[in-house]
């Protein structure tokens, strides 16, 4: 799974390709991927987008959102559903291992 700079939708952070079902959901790229950077105004949207993805993170994840797993995840917080929030949440409750392991994460998500 790699989370470099990609061409078209961008699928989560936390979901297999190819997987289907709640929270799995193509979320567009910060801006077209060519020569020009994003601008001020792209810029600006995709900050107010990420904040807003942090605070829904932060309320649903509740006293789960100091895991150590999270803080990667937050840096997606801008393109996660409120769906992939609360899968995280409830492997997170099941699986006291994902919340220091990203790779143990990802496996009880797509397992």
């Amino acid at each position: 799974m790699s989370l470099g700079a990609q061409q078209g939708p961008a699928m989560s952070p936390i979901v297999p390709a190819g997987s289907s079902g709640p929270g799995v959901l193509p979320t567009p790229p910060l801006a077209a991927q060519g020569p020009n950077p994003p601008s001020e105004l792209e810029k600006q949207q995709h900050a107010e987008a990420q904040a807003r993805g942090e605070a829904v993170a932060r309320e649903i994840l509740g006293e789960f959102a100091s895991a150590p797993t999270v803080a990667f995840l937050m840096n997606h917080a801008w393109s996660m559903h409120p769906n992939e929030w609360k899968v995280v949440r409830q492997v997170f409750e099941e699986e006291e291992a994902a919340r220091g392991d990203f790779e143990v994460l990802v496996e009880s998500v797509g397992g």
